[in-house]
């Protein structure tokens, strides 16, 4: 990676230098398995330009001060590696930033092969046990989602965003009228007289 000028913002990798890094890494460190998926060893720091997938980004991050006993726990063992697919961290940020006040290095899987949608599958099975995650946060959630994905010319449909959360496309279409968000006639003909 190149060396970073600590006056400038934090580097971002493409998608080819991340897979170039990635070789590197495969090269020299050694690797281990978790349920049968191939993880390498990266340093935290190494991962800090990645970007975090849209809908990973929605959902809560671990609070500040659970930080360091998640780096003490990471330094005895890491049960779970972080999860990066086609430059996108998808799973393990609080990990990351818990590594990075010890100086750990992390296993990282790499989940290319996924398609968008196994992508948006994995991440919601990720964070179904957060206990933050209340019916009308799910909403608002998917709401966001949706937009977010509408601004990023990224193929969602409003459905497929409530389907994630497993909430109802009427209940998302609702708290997008009530948050003064445009209403299109092809999303939300259930709920308005045309």
């Amino acid at each position: 990676m190149a060396d970073r000028d600590s006056s400038t913002e934090p580097a971002t990798m493409t998608n080819d230098q991340l897979r170039a890094c990635v070789q590197q890494v495969i090269k020299r460190t050694k690797t281990r398995e978790f349920n049968q998926r191939l993880a390498v060893r990266v340093a935290a720091d190494d991962l800090l330009g990645l970007v975090v997938h849209p809908l990973a980004d929605l959902l809560p991050a671990l609070p500040p001060d659970e930080i360091e006993p998640l780096g003490r726990s990471l330094a005895r063992r890491q049960a779970q590696p972080i999860i990066v697919c086609r430059g996108y961290l998808v799973d393990g940020r609080s990990r990351i930033r818990a590594a990075m006040l010890i100086d750990l290095v992390l296993y990282v899987e790499y989940r290319d092969e996924l398609s968008d949608h196994e992508l948006e599958d994995l991440i919601v099975s990720l964070h179904r046990e957060v206990p933050d995650l209340t019916k009308k946060r799910r909403i608002e959630i998917a709401a966001t989602y949706y937009e977010r994905c509408q601004m990023e010319n990224i193929a969602t449909a409003l459905s497929r965003a409530a389907k994630l959360l497993g909430v109802s496309k009427r209940s998302v279409c609702r708290y997008r009228e009530a948050n003064g968000i445009k209403l299109n006639r092809r999303c939300f003909s259930l709920i308005m007289d045309w």
